[in-house]
């Protein structure tokens, strides 16, 4: 279920672990914490030699100061694609791609509308001359590709057809009505998801916006809307359906099968897609990228689906179709991500997506009242205290100076 903010550029010093001093120029004092990319691409200059050092550790031994590196123009294609792979913290392309097509087996016309969300952000943020470094990274679509994801999903759902044939289902006009407005409400939310995000920077405090941007822009139109509100079904049918629901109340009488693949159906829920084909889509599309990723975000989709069940006392249903287990994920991956590995680290993992879980059974109640979902807001809380305790010193976890995964950071 992700999640990074850039601020306006500033100076400031930072002390490598050679001990010598160099002043860089990022796009905020924490400038390595400010992308969920291990490329960013910021940099510091040794004031002795006059070097200019790449926050990943990488030097060009010749570029003087007053001859900085030109800077490219990222493609559009390649950052949309980065893009995609944000949403959980992945900087790649190919895995963009994958996620998107996973998408696209659970259900086609969300995965249409996450890419017009993502595409829709990236233009904008390169059109509004956000800085190049984070667009290059996809940091200003993943965002888009969330709105795009829950308009198709709460605000214009295609109506139910009858028929599974293309031709027919493309020219009817209900789904074309649906579809269209679903393109329109993707457009207008995702082209203002990045300035969301740049005015959210400040409020911070230096801690990653993670998803929050997405939360703000979708929120403001699904507490309108209230998705949830339905009227009340006929006596009859209350009574069939308070005794389908007893009827699996219990995990006994829940398919063996259909309880192993909870953990997928939550990496899915990310993307509001029910599928555990999507979801095996989406680890893959994780293991190209880090195979470590890939098992915090097993490890969290397991943890808060068994907590919700046995700890807050979640209907099977819900747990079965991964509701419980997407938030969780997204904060494993979080830590993942951000944190060096160390057994303390895969203790936060385990203990951060207990908590999600909880919040998560709070904020369901909270914001079902006005029957809309709380999105990605328990994992942004969780994440958010999590990356605070690793700013505070605790011994055995530490923030990684570049994040990018498991493997990498140190």
């Amino acid at each position: 279920m992700s999640l990074s903010i850039l601020s306006s550029r500033s100076t400031g010093s930072c002390r490598r672990r050679l001990g010598r001093t160099c002043t860089f120029a990022s796009s905020s004092p924490q400038h390595y914490f400010r992308s969920k990319s291990h490329h960013a691409r910021h940099t510091c200059t040794n004031t002795c030699t006059g070097i200019r050092t790449f926050s990943n550790g990488s030097t060009s031994a010749t570029e003087e100061n007053n001859n900085p590196p030109p800077i490219t123009t990222p493609s559009l294609m390649g950052s949309t694609l980065r893009g995609a792979g944000q949403v959980i913290f992945l900087n790649s392309a190919t895995s963009g791609t994958v996620i998107l097509g996973g998408l696209a087996l659970g259900d086609p016309y969300l995965a249409t509308m996450a890419l017009a969300g993502v595409t829709t952000s990236t233009a904008a943020a390169k059109l509004g001359g956000l800085d190049q470094a984070a667009l290059g990274d996809g940091l200003w679509g993943y965002n888009g590709a969330l709105v795009g994801c829950a308009a198709a999903v709460f605000l214009h759902p295609l109506p139910p057809v009858s028929t599974l044939d293309f031709q027919s289902i493309s020219s009817s006009p209900a789904v074309i009505d649906a579809a269209g407005w679903g393109l329109a409400s993707t457009v207008m939310g995702a082209s203002v998801a990045p300035f969301v995000g740049v005015a959210l920077r400040e409020a911070m405090g230096g801690v990653p916006q993670w998803t929050l941007a997405f939360n703000a822009v979708a929120l403001g139109a699904l507490l309108r809307t209230r998705p949830f509100a339905a009227p009340p079904a006929p006596v009859e049918e209350a009574v069939d359906a308070t005794a389908s629901v007893a009827g699996a109340s219990s995990v006994d009488q829940v398919a063996t099968m259909t309880l192993l693949e909870a953990p997928l159906r939550g990496i899915s829920q990310i993307f509001v897609v029910d599928s555990s084909l999507t979801g095996a889509a989406i680890v893959g599309g994780t293991a190209l990228y880090s195979p470590g990723l890939a098992g915090h975000m097993l490890l969290g989709s397991t943890v808060g689906s068994l907590t919700g069940y046995f700890l807050c006392g979640a209907p099977i249903d819900e747990i079965t179709i991964g509701l419980w287990g997407y938030n969780s994920a997204l904060t494993s991956m979080g830590i993942g991500t951000f944190f060096v590995h160390s057994p303390k680290t895969m203790a936060l993992s385990i203990g951060g997506a207990a908590v999600t879980a909880g919040a998560f059974g709070a904020m369901k109640v909270v914001f079902g009242m006005w029957d809309a979902p709380c999105l990605t807001l328990p994992f942004c809380a969780v994440m958010s205290g999590c990356y605070l305790l690793g700013r505070g010193g605790v011994q055995g976890l530490q923030l990684a100076v570049s994040p990018h995964s498991p493997e990498k950071n140190e």
